[in-house]
């Protein structure tokens, strides 16, 4: 009988193959949760299926981010329906993919410290219950006898039960590792350089340790996949956003929620931020909270644009992001941090991922974009990319998703307009 995956076996147990094989039915590029999730969604409807990862599997924006399955704000349409999917195969992934992520539904809260984040979170509640969506508005005691971690002076906020959290470094690794058990190759450490097209079809995928015959390829490279766009000169719109965090020293488990601040509901409506409300250079702080099966509080990531891909974790920043979040859960300022990160997430101008099989280059599949929305639609995104290529009817009409969404003209819009959009937390 098989058995689940635990966090012990998760260190021990083998994530790559060595030997670089000469010919593939498909080749995705990347490692994160995109990438591996659809690597086992094809190799379990019999595809021969190569994943390649430059560094590691979680080496990048899956690894770095917060952990959640946050569906309450997202705008209704397709990015609530994605939401919505994804949610739904996260409540039983474990059990297929025979791993624990440590998946748990515990529901979310945005928290609102001015009356103002208060009148928009109602806002917000009216139009997600219009469409259907189990959510509501909370007043500050109800808040807080739900959460009574959260600082006395908050005055409100959204509860919806629908939220989750994981730990997303396990994601992918469950997911690749049940792929190898499909018939998927995994291989880490192998950096595609190139990509070889003839008479406009996929040929082949140069790497640093040789070449591999293919007909399809999946860009899955997330904050790199303009980068491998270029390879078969496409322009992609998708751009790195730095994103910081930290976690701290285990602690008694007092926020049973997943947390985020009411900042996110400020910049939807243009709101003024006071001056401890925003990151140096400009960048979105919203301080999002989980704390961890381990006990440790993960706060963050935020969102800065124009850095890069600069990997520094900036002191000013940190100093901001753990202040705010110590003024939603006041506990949390006498905890140690105990390590800080920079990393980056692929963002969109209207923070929607591109999923399309293109016909110029053919076999060349675009699965890239999902600001910061990987870890929640990475399952889904899978699942879709894999219905897409073996022919199957996809459970959400990707038309509205591809790249010919953005027009010349939306390409002229200022990027950062991408802070109005609500799918971004």
């Amino acid at each position: 009988m098989s058995r689940k995956t635990s966090r012990n076996d998760a260190r021990r147990f083998p994530n790559r193959q060595d030997v670089l094989p000469r010919t593939a039915g498909t080749v995705i590029i990347g490692g994160g949760v995109v990438g591996a999730a659809t690597s086992y969604y094809l190799a379990r409807a019999g595809v021969d299926v190569l994943l390649l990862e430059k560094r590691h599997l979680s080496a990048e924006a899956s690894g770095a981010n917060a952990g959640f399955t946050w569906v309450q704000t997202k705008n209704p349409g397709v990015a609530l329906e994605l939401s919505l999917q994804s949610a739904a195969i996260y409540e039983t992934l474990s059990e297929e993919l025979e791993f624990d992520i440590e998946f748990e539904r515990c529901g979310g809260m945005t928290v609102c410290q001015r009356p103002e984040h208060l009148q928009v979170a109602d806002t917000i509640v009216q139009r997600q219950k219009a469409a259907g969506l189990s959510i509501e508005l909370l007043d500050r005691d109800r808040m807080r006898e739900l959460e009574p971690a959260l600082a006395k002076d908050i005055v409100g906020g959204i509860y919806c039960p629908l939220d989750g959290k994981m730990n997303p470094i396990f994601v992918p690794i469950a997911y690749a590792r049940a792929a190898i058990r499909c018939g998927a190759r995994v291989l880490t450490g192998v950096e595609v350089l190139d990509i070889e097209v003839r008479h406009d079809r996929i040929h082949s995928v140069i790497t640093n340790q040789g070449t591999v015959a293919t007909e399809h390829v999946v860009n899955a490279a997330g904050p790199w996949a303009a980068p491998v766009g270029q390879m078969v000169n496409l322009n992609l719109p998708v751009e790195p956003a730095k994103a910081t965090a930290m976690i701290t020293e285990p602690a008694p488990r007092k926020i049973k929620h997943i947390l985020l601040c009411g900042l996110v509901l400020a910049r939807l409506f243009g709101l003024e931020l006071h001056e401890n409300e925003s990151l140096e250079g400009g960048g979105i702080l919203q301080s999002p909270i989980r704390q961890t099966r381990a006990g440790g509080i993960l706060i963050g990531a935020t969102l800065e644009f124009g850095k890069g891909y600069d990997k520094r974790a900036e002191a000013s920043n940190l100093r901001r992001i753990a202040g705010h979040a110590s003024r939603v859960v006041p506990f949390l300022a006498g905890l140690n941090v105990v390590r800080a990160w920079a990393n980056f997430e692929p963002t969109t101008k209207d923070e929607l991922p591109i999923l399309q099989v293109l016909d110029n280059p053919r076999g060349f599949v675009l699965a890239a974009g999902h600001t910061a929305n990987g870890m929640l639609w990475g399952p889904i995104t899978g699942k879709l990319i894999a219905q897409a290529m073996t022919g199957e009817k996809t459970s959400i009409d990707l038309s509205t998703l591809s790249l010919e969404r953005f027009t010349t003209e939306k390409q002229e819009t200022d990027h950062h307009q991408m802070r109005k959009s609500s799918n971004f937390s």
